[in-house]
């Protein structure tokens, strides 16, 4: 599968056949009577690509079966509709437990110190993006998922991988929705002292930079909402 621009227009190419730049896009779990049924309605409608969001934190561990979930679900599409060519999402959240046990791996928010929702555009709990442990970890996750798919018969179906992370699995910044960045926790403030070094150089270069003539490169703090 590839894209190309056909008479000036994006055009989906599965096994060189040109077809209409359209997905199915849709959050419902393919597993109830429900996204069956919105499946199914696209199959009439001769749409066989779907955009399937599916989250990684269950095969997080090194375990037996850890890409079951997985599997089941592009499998469920393929029993619907045996034409499915599938693009996935693949979320890149670990479960609570690693949150748990990684505190300062974590995103802190300029605006308060609280996790005040669940919903990705407030303060939600999530390790932040500046995370080399979680960077790396996603990293082996995804790779580990997309060579099991690509062992199974219905990996043949799945036509492209999508990372996703940030706010509603688009890459936004966690909290710049709503003004509660930057993100203040350790995980961004070593990122930042590592870019202020590479910048600067030396204290003397930061003071005259900042103004300041008391911030160093060990101690300059992510700045704040204002």
């Amino acid at each position: 599968a590839r894209f190309e621009t056909i008479q000036g227009s994006p055009a989906l190419l599965i096994d060189g056949q040109p077809r209409p730049a359209l997905a199915y896009r849709g959050t419902v779990d393919p597993m109830t009577a429900h996204g069956r049924r919105q499946v199914a309605h696209f199959r009439d409608a001769g749409v066989h690509v779907y955009a399937a969001y599916m989250p990684l934190d269950k095969a997080w561990e090194d375990r037996p079966g850890r890409f079951d979930a997985l599997d089941d679900r592009l499998r469920a599409y393929l029993s619907v509709d045996p034409e499915a060519q599938i693009i996935l999402l693949l979320r890149l959240v670990p479960p609570e437990s690693w949150m748990d046990a990684h505190p300062d791996e974590l995103v802190r928010y300029a605006k308060g110190d609280d996790y005040n929702s669940a919903d990705e555009s407030q303060r939600v709990r999530r390790p932040s993006f500046a995370s080399a442990l979680w960077q790396r970890e996603a990293a082996a996750v995804w790779q580990a998922a997309i060579e099991h798919l690509e062992a199974q018969p219905w990996g043949r179906r799945v036509i492209g991988y999508h990372p996703c992370y940030g706010i509603y699995a688009e890459w936004h910044y966690y909290g710049s929705w709503s003004q509660q960045m930057p993100d203040t926790g350790p995980a961004m403030t070593g990122a930042f002292r590592s870019w202020l070094r590479q910048r600067y150089g030396t204290d003397a270069a930061l003071q005259h930079a900042w103004g300041d003539a008391a911030v160093t490169l060990s101690t300059a703090a992510v700045p704040g909402v204002a």
